[in-house]
């Protein structure tokens, strides 16, 4: 090929449709970069950047950035590279460049908007934006005022739409082809397009093991709290909320007073006196899918007495631990269980992290402990980018993280080897790699784990296969395994110098989704039954058997107590020996395609759309909650619902203010 032809090829290529539009979305990465450095230069008060930090922030504002071009995009691409001969036709074109300058310019005039009136809001702008201010009457007013004070911001605009138009590659009209190669060449460019598309949503990945990134995910590329914002942008933010605006709070309770009488999530700081176990280390251990029906402990009366359960280690820990006569998870979907957890902050009608609140500020535990001087890091054997875990335990001030990627990382342990093909690591290997890493953390530390093993496909590692026979449900194998994985790491770590001053919070993240064995368990209040357990090797926290109940929510105020916390916090859960001293009446919350309140011997569901009793059950006389008693008049009723709605709008006040710490 001589010279000529090369340059010949070379300029085909150039103009050719895919180079073409490669270019023009390469562009608005560009512009979009420059939005952000804008909002980050008009609002710098705000933010503590470092070199490190901003680099995080940079990686992360890559994924968000191609999620909102391609969200942004969707339609000039399709009209760009339709396999039809309409677009052939004239003034095509003009129409496709007037979509992709339209579309761009609204983006980006977005972004410019939210760097001015983050001062008044602190926090990028969602669909809850048009919630919040909707009724108001001098939006007019103050839109002109700070167009008129930032002119500067509105003349860079109009130069980034006359560049986006005169840099716009059209490659226009095609020169004759035959038409099977005319249909098969956009029909493959197109497809190259819808892939991108669903690779750039999702956050630049086409794992199956990871969600479409949310607003929330930002939060695992912010070194503060406050960085998240620049890490999104505006276009993205309220795209991946809209269907999701926050719901205008109901009013119960007409009475601030009367409201703040029936439940309060401010807590005093803690009494001094309570704090028996001060200075202590504190672990987490989330297990997969641990219901309470795999304890032989918790059930004495089931199958005639004669049940042993598929949990040993674990029920024989319980004899030397803390437990509850019920103990509760606040949902039913793995998602939730860390919010509630590590921040007392229950699902309500949407999982907390793709809600329209995901970016308030939380009271984590990571956070509250530093204030202590506690270290903190989080572990899950997944994926790293599995469920936005990372995103949400950064958000609750864990301040490292390790996951498959650093598990691999490790020359220690055998890297990809212990990948069981679908989640991630063995639990047995993982928790060995927990282990080790808790040996070199500084303390006092806060740290946890999130297990991963008994999830479908419900696999074990081949060499344990015989170890494990069939049993009548396939995950009882997977519970056992993760139970001698428990055993083991319990006594090589027994062997550990923190160990006795550390205390571990053993919980479920919910029940087991699929039907339960035992009739007892398949009912609304078997769903929500798990074991949650704290042991204290050191025996300060006496091994006992508490009365009353216990929810996830409550762990984070339980643990403050203990540990002597002392500030006033926020949570929306409840300290459960600081509530037994003062005499008030424990309740469990659940929000699980209904809302439900357990307080005493009873349980109520509600109807959101009337808020009245839809079912109300004593679950003490009827087992298996056959007898519905709602609409009888009944006090429990009454007194079950006041508490519901309490909770309810007490929420949903806090997070449309934001007011949800301190």
């Amino acid at each position: 090929m001589n010279r000529s032809d090369m340059n010949e090829l070379l300029r085909r290529l150039w103009k050719s449709p895919m180079v073409c539009a490669v270019c023009d979305i390469l562009w608005i990465y560009v512009l979009m970069e420059v939005t952000r450095l804008v909002f980050l230069w008009e609002n710098i008060g705000s933010f503590r950047i470092t070199p490190s930090s901003f680099m995080l922030i940079s990686h992360g504002g890559l994924l968000f950035d191609t999620s909102a071009i391609m969200y942004v995009n969707a339609l000039w691409l399709i009209l760009a590279f339709l396999p039809l001969h309409v677009k052939e036709r004239p003034g095509w074109w003009k129409a496709v460049k007037l979509t992709y300058i339209v579309t761009n310019s609204v983006a980006l005039l977005a972004n410019l908007c939210d760097t001015v009136f983050y001062g008044y809001r602190h926090q990028r702008s969602t669909m809850s934006l048009f919630t919040e201010f909707g009724n108001e009457g001098n939006i007019a007013k103050i839109i002109g005022v700070e167009v008129l004070t930032h002119w500067y911001l509105l003349v860079l605009l109009i130069v980034m739409i006359w560049s986006m138009w005169k840099l716009f590659r059209n490659p226009g009209r095609r020169p004759a082809q035959p038409l099977r190669h005319y249909y098969l060449g956009n029909t493959l460019r197109l497809g190259f397009w819808v892939a991108f598309f669903i690779f750039g949503v999702r956050g630049c990945t086409f794992s199956s093991v990871t969600r479409p990134i949310a607003v929330g995910y930002a939060q695992r590329f912010a070194t503060n709290p406050e960085d998240v914002d620049l890490v999104l942008n505006t276009p993205f933010a309220i795209l991946r909320t809209t269907g999701s605006s926050p719901d205008k709070s109901p009013e119960f309770f007409s009475n601030p007073a009367d409201l703040a009488a029936e439940y309060s999530p401010d807590h005093p700081a803690p009494a001094d006196s309570a704090a028996v176990l001060r200075g202590h280390n504190v672990v987490f251990l989330v297990l997969e899918s641990f219901s309470a029906e795999y304890s032989g402990l918790l059930n004495p009366d089931l199958e005639g007495g004669q049940y042993k359960g598929y949990m040993p280690f674990l029920d024989s820990l319980m004899t030397r631990s803390v437990r509850f006569e019920r103990t509760y998870s606040n949902s039913g979907f793995s998602i939730d269980a860390l919010p509630s957890l590590l921040a007392s902050t229950p699902r309500m009608k949407k999982s907390f992290v793709v809600s329209p609140y995901s970016l308030n500020h939380v009271s984590g535990i990571g956070e509250l402990l530093e204030r202590k001087g506690y270290s903190s890091s989080w572990f899950l054997g997944a994926d790293n980018e599995s469920l936005g875990i990372q995103g949400f335990t950064r958000q609750a001030g864990m301040k490292k993280y390790y996951g498959k990627n650093e598990y691999v990382a490790d020359s220690r342990f055998r890297g990809m080897k212990d990948f069981d093909g679908t989640w991630g690591i063995w639990d047995g290997k993982f928790l060995k790699f927990f282990r080790t890493k808790i040996g070199e953390m500084r303390q006092p530390f806060v740290t946890g784990i999130f297990t991963i093993t008994n999830h479908h496909p419900l696999k074990l590692p081949e060499e344990l296969e015989s170890k494990y026979p069939e049993e009548r449900r396939p995950n009882y194998r997977t519970v056992r395994y993760t139970d001698d994985c428990l055993r083991e790491f319990f006594a090589e770590a027994s062997r550990e110098p923190w160990f006795d001053n550390t205390l571990f919070v053993i919980s479920a993240d919910h029940a087991y989704l699929h039907t339960p064995e035992h009739e007892e368990y398949n009912n609304l209040l078997g769903h929500t039954r798990i074991p949650i357990i704290l042991h204290d090797p050191s025996g300060k926290l006496q091994p006992h058997v508490h009365p009353g109940m216990m929810q996830q929510i409550d762990v984070l105020p339980t643990l403050l107590g203990l540990l002597g916390y002392d500030r006033p916090f926020f949570a929306f859960g409840r300290d459960v020996f600081a509530d037994e001293r003062e005499g008030k009446e424990p309740w469990a919350f659940r929000w699980d395609h209904t809302p439900q309140i357990i307080m005493g011997d009873w349980m109520l569901v509600a109807d959101t759309e009337t808020w009245q009793a839809k079912t109300l059950h004593n679950f003490v006389k009827d087992p298996l909650m056959k007898n519905n008693l709602a609409g009888r008049g009944l006090p429990e009723e009454a007194r079950l619902l006041r508490k519901l709605h309490a909770i309810v709008q007490t929420y949903s006040e806090r997070q449309l203010a934001n007011k949800v710490f301190k």
